[in-house]
Formats: structure tokens, C-alpha cells, sequence
């Protein structure tokens, strides 16, 4: 019995050395892993580059203009050193969501239009920053509804580019199809040596492409 008990316990030594070899073994191939991902991921970042993104995730005050305008202007102008390449503000951030028929006035509108050329203005002193920002546009079209519900990038004093969106909710307590014509595609946007895939609210999921159909 007590040779048998010998031989048992030789044999759980070994299963134990050879358990412990492989996590050995299981640890030194993570380790070699993570060198491979960490270098390939530093030649990518080398070839490419990257871009910094600060969301400015605030509650507006629907239609407070000036009071939203200035909260733009307090997010942008706070950073000294270390700055964003972007700064990405809500939906309709100029105007809050939602503005219902504030946006049927006229008066209104050209607020709207005045507070963006301010950020613009604005935008000059901080080269470097681009500003990108909901506001409700006009069409410039004699049908439909007027406006768009808008995407502006803002960056050295100058609007780069304006993106609409495609999907307009008009379910539950939304009513975008009241206010608001759509556009039928977007596109990507050039922005510092990338490309921004901007897209409003419900456009960045509330695709065919992605689902059966649309919700309404």
C-alpha cells in the first residue's frame, strides 16, 4: 500500500509539472501575441495617424440660441494646450431638441444663421479645433418643408462642410416630418487627412442595410 501510494503521488506530481508547463507555455505565447499586436498596431498608427475626438455630450435649452451658442464657445475656448482635432456637439445643439415650431419662424431661423456665423468667426481663434454642431438649415428649395435638420463642421474660420439628415423619425414622441425635408444619401467627409462618416441620430442605425426596413 505504501508503494502504491508513492506511485500515486509521483503521478499526480507530474500531471501538476505538466499543468503548469502549459500555462507557462499559454503565458509566453500571450505575451509574444500581444508583442505582434502592439507593433502592428504601432505601424498602423504610424502610417495612418489618428485623430482626437472630445463628444460634448450638454444639455441644451430649447431655444435658447445665445445661451447654446454659448456654451459652444466656453467647450472650445477651455482648452489651452493638449486640444481636440474635433469637438462633436448634439443634434440640433443650437436650437435644442426638439424646437418644434419655434422652427416655423422665420426670425428664428435667422438667429439660427447669425449664431453660426459667430462660431465661425469664433473658430479663427482657435486654429486646429474643427467644431462640428446641430442646427437646423434652410433648404433653399420653394417646396417642402424649408428646412434640414443639419450637421455643420466649422474649422478655421470657415464652414468645411454641411450634412443633412436622410432619416426623419415621425413615431412615438418624434415628429421630424413636420419641420424637416430629408435627403436621399450621405456621404463621407475629408477632414484633416481622414475621412468622418457623419451621421445625424437615427441615420447611423436605422438602415436597410442593416435591418429589414425602416420603422416607419
Amino acid at each position: 500500500p505504501q508503494t502504491g501510494g508513492n506511485t500515486v503521488n509521483k503521478h499526480g506530481r507530474g500531471r501538476m509539472a505538466w499543468i503548469l508547463f502549459l500555462i507557462h507555455r499559454s503565458y509566453e505565447v500571450l505575451k509574444l501575441r500581444s508583442r505582434v499586436m502592439n507593433c502592428s498596431a504601432s505601424r498602423r498608427f504610424r502610417r495612418v495617424g489618428f485623430m482626437k475626438v472630445t463628444v460634448a455630450q450638454l444639455n441644451p435649452v430649447v431655444g435658447d440660441i445665445q445661451g447654446n451658442l454659448q456654451k459652444v464657445m466656453d467647450v472650445v475656448s477651455s482648452y489651452s494646450s493638449d486640444a481636440p482635432d474635433l469637438v462633436v456637439f448634439p443634434e440640433q445643439f443650437i436650437v435644442g431638441y426638439p424646437a418644434k415650431d419655434l422652427l416655423l419662424k422665420e426670425k428664428f431661423i435667422e438667429n439660427v444663421l447669425n449664431a453660426l456665423q459667430e462660431i465661425v468667426t469664433f473658430s479663427a481663434g482657435y486654429p486646429g479645433i474643427g467644431i462640428l454642431v446641430g442646427a437646423p438649415l434652410p433648404t433653399g428649395s420653394q417646396t417642402g418643408k424649408g428646412l434640414y435638420n443639419s450637421a455643420v463642421l466649422i474649422h478655421d474660420g470657415a464652414v468645411l462642410i454641411t450634412r443633412h439628415k436622410s432619416l426623419l423619425p415621425s413615431y412615438d414622441v418624434f415628429d421630424e416630418t413636420r419641420y424637416f425635408d430629408s435627403v436621399s444619401h450621405v456621404v463621407a467627409t475629408p477632414f484633416k487627412d481622414h475621412k468622418l462618416g457623419i451621421s445625424v441620430c437615427e441615420d447611423a442605425w436605422n438602415d436597410p442595410k442593416l435591418w429589414a426596413g425602416y420603422k416607419y
